[in-house]
């Protein structure tokens, strides 16, 4: 039996087994992390290289609607065919002139549309017509024969009142040149209402023919020339 208080040899200290245990333990693990360390990072170095680089986003333009190709604008454009899309007029049927003259040896014959000359049914000159006329008068100031002015309707309205309207037509014309003549040179007018036409006022078909009808409307204008 121990008496209280006595010291045995060695049962203070601890075993020792589980001692050498945890150093044993302890350097196996600092030597595996020192050959190991630089084969992780190696290895985590190369993994981070192997993950492709995000590319940074570019911003899209907006398109607008309105924005076309060349392509779309070449391809809206409709083709036509220019000699399809011309169509063919007869000039001398289209234009109806509004002053002719002819000469004939020294006789010489101004034809001027009754449209320039006067309003519609009316016999007063127009403006346009006074200047037409002043010019006619110079040339008349010199002739030794008769002059004459004669008058001319197209087909509509009766032919009394068609004879009627160019008569006062051919008159006003003729009070016109009557002071540029030689005082010796008779100036005469006659009005021929629809005779003597120089187009027809209808088509073959018998539908009206304005242009016909407008070369009709008229006055000459005849002299002699020394």
């Amino acid at each position: 039996m121990i008496p209280v208080g006595a010291t045995v040899r060695g049962s203070s200290k601890a075993p020792r087994g589980p001692l050498v245990i945890r150093v044993v333990a302890a350097v196996v693990t600092l030597v595996v992390a020192t050959f190991l360390s630089p084969s992780i990072t190696a290895a985590r170095a190369a993994s981070a290289a192997s993950v492709s680089p995000v590319s940074p986003v570019s911003p899209v333009s907006p398109v607008s609607p309105d924005t076309m190709t060349d392509q779309a604008l070449t391809d809206s454009v409709h083709q036509i065919e220019v000699a399809e899309a011309v169509r063919p007029i007869d000039v001398d049927k289209a234009v109806v002139a509004l002053r002719t003259e002819r000469h004939d040896g020294s006789g010489v014959a101004v034809t001027i549309s009754s449209d320039v000359l006067f309003a519609f049914d009316s016999a007063d000159l127009t403006a346009i017509a006074r200047g037409q006329l002043s010019d006619l008068a110079a040339q008349i100031s010199h002739t030794t024969a008769t002059v004459g002015v004669n008058g001319y309707t197209d087909s509509t309205g009766t032919p009394a009142y068609n004879v009627i309207l160019s008569q006062r037509r051919a008159n006003a014309v003729a009070n016109l040149l009557r002071p540029s003549a030689p005082h010796d040179v008779l100036v005469s007018a006659t009005g021929h209402g629809s005779a003597n036409p120089v187009a027809p006022d209808t088509s073959p078909d018998g539908s009206d023919n304005p242009a016909g009808r407008a070369q009709n409307r008229r006055v000459t204008i005849t002299y002699r020339t020394p």
